[in-house]
């Protein structure tokens, strides 16, 4: 299943009706009708953009009136609720949308084969319903603040500066695909250099969220956390994908030709070869490996499986959720997702494993840790798996690693890594291999004199001895392994230290690849459908691996 951004919602009726040609296919030859087609692409971009803009204004306004009010504000955050749009300006906002789309798009124009049914409005406003919504969820929360002046300033500060940010994502998103709209003949998803990053406003947020928040953090008003930081970066999050969306929102595709030298579908990169040669950056099956696999890896670049991580919430008291964040860390060495932020490559290696009506989700991959968002209007999410991100597989899961230098593998081959990590006093499920002279002295510390160990000569240190004489120094050695000299282990490429089988560098940790993952699962502001923090969420962490 591949994901962009994934929206599921009912279709809306609007004043289009069209019929057209392939996605992203070429307007007709005429200047009258290519004229024709950047005049309905202008009309698309403003027009959705009011919207949403006039979505975020509702939100701003709600939560004031609420604050004023001294309610809780979690109905600003659900674009059917009464609360959230008294004066109609969001209706009408969609009303003339519709019909300026319909006048300015033609039926047959193929800039409406961008949109799903061929219909720009009634593709995209499920989506903005649910990102003004959803994102609005997380980011400003829907804490009853009891007429606290500080904390009233705090959360309309964020709310205001939320609707900031999205609005100079739009206008410089929307203004920039213009200028290159002024001289195109095809009109596709908005240009990756167009999408803006609200930089002026994000600034400004920052700003005025750390002076008007003072001392309060996320938690004191509702909101997410850490402050001023999580509100601008899920405010930008929400504004760039509600400027791609406002240019193309279809479903996945069906095809794809890797080789032809055009970036299709799923591809992150075609060259037009689709050699897979090592050192190549595309892969013959048209996925880059330049986050992925590199040359260095011991299989040369090549991706020898796959490793699906899934994730699955526990809710305290059989609640349920109607947003949350969920992020994990993996060593990017040996495994990792293709692409980088939250592009759609990045999107399509998720999958939601919770049936819901509608929602928003939102994956960030940094190529070290992972995040993944996902935000509705009502309480959806319950307790059990509920998403799964498919990476790529370098390094076998069963090869230790090296805590600190993870490009260095194969440490502790003879190791139970996870037994050990449960009880790490195991001689047997800890030996790694370390060997040595054991003195008299501490063989008898240890109480120990059996097998080779023995108080008049001492002996060799090996798993015999360890088992026999468990506490011995040095027979936990997974957490002391031994040491690979400098000069001896990879530097940039990943493989084992090549003078001690087994050996880590200095100061370094024998791991396991799969219990780095398990034990870094966070959950961070999980909330219900008024917004409300959920206490005591956790998260778990299953890893299985694919061919």
């Amino acid at each position: 299943m591949r994901m962009r951004n994934r929206w599921m919602g009912s279709p809306r009726a609007t004043a289009m009706v069209a019929a057209g040609a392939a996605v992203l296919g070429m307007v007709g030859s005429s200047w009258a009708d290519v004229k024709a087609s950047r005049k309905c692409r202008g009309e698309i971009a403003k027009a959705l953009s009011n919207v949403v803009n006039a979505g975020y204004g509702d939100v701003a306004s709600c939560h004031k009136a609420a604050d004023k009010a001294g309610q809780p504000s979690g109905d600003c955050n659900v674009v059917t609720s009464a609360a959230f749009d008294p004066k109609g300006k969001y209706a009408g906002a969609k009303s003339k949308a519709a019909t300026g789309i319909g006048k300015a798009c033609l039926a047959g124009d193929p800039v409406l084969d961008n949109y799903q049914g061929m219909d720009a409005t009634g593709a995209t406003e499920p989506v903005i319903d649910e990102t003004v919504g959803g994102s609005s969820i997380l980011v400003v929360g829907g804490l009853n603040l009891n007429g606290d002046k500080a904390k009233k300033k705090c959360v309309e500060t964020i709310a205001k500066s939320q609707a900031a940010i999205v609005k100079e994502i739009l206008k410089n998103s929307t203004k920039c695909q213009a200028g290159l709209d002024k001289t195109a003949t095809l009109f596709g998803p908005l240009a990756p250099t167009c999408l803006d990053a609200g930089a002026k406003s994000s600034a400004k947020a920052t700003t005025n969220i750390q002076k008007a928040c003072g001392s309060l953090t996320g938690p004191d008003v509702g909101t997410c956390t850490p402050l001023p930081a999580c509100a601008v970066s899920g405010s930008v999050t929400a504004g760039q994908s509600l400027a791609k969306t406002l240019y193309q929102q279809l479903p996945p595709p069906t095809g794809q030709v890797c080789g032809n030298g055009v970036v299709e579908g799923t591809e992150q990169c075609d060259d037009g070869t689709a050699n897979g040669t090592p050192g190549d950056p595309c892969s013959t099956s048209c996925e880059s490996l330049a986050e992925t696999c590199g040359p260095g890896t011991p299989a040369g670049g090549s991706i020898i499986g796959h490793r699906v991580v899934t994730v699955s919430l526990n809710i305290p008291g059989g609640q349920k959720l109607a947003g949350v964040q969920v992020g994990f860390d993996y060593p990017q060495l040996e495994a990792s997702i293709k692409g980088t932020g939250a592009s759609s490559v990045v999107q399509s290696a998720v999958q939601v494993l919770q049936s819901t009506p509608t929602m928003l989700t939102l994956a960030n991959d940094t190529d070290t840790d992972f995040s993944f968002v996902i935000a509705g209007s009502a309480n959806f999410i319950q307790s059990g798996p509920l998403f799964s991100v498919t990476l790529d597989e370098c390094v076998p899961s069963s090869v230790g690693i090296c805590n600190r230098t993870q490009n260095v593998i194969g440490c502790c081959p003879e190791a139970d890594l996870a037994a050990c990590a449960a009880n790490p006093s195991d001689p047997v499920a800890c030996f790694c291999g370390a060997s040595g002279s054991v003195t008299g002295t501490q063989c008898a510390a240890a109480s120990c004199t059996a097998g080779a160990c023995s108080s008049a000569s001492g002996g060799l240190l090996d798993q015999t001895t360890c088992e026999a004489c468990p506490d011995l120094p040095g027979c936990a050695t997974v957490f002391n392994p031994p040491d690979c000299a400098n000069g001896h282990f990879p530097l940039t490429a990943v493989g084992p230290c090549d003078n001690r089988v087994g050996a880590c560098p200095s100061s370094n940790v024998c791991v396991s690849q799969d219990l780095q993952i398990k034990q870094s699962c966070t959950v961070t502001d999980p909330v219900d459908a008024l917004a409300q923090p959920v206490a005591g969420v956790t998260c778990t962490i299953t890893i299985s691996e694919t061919p």
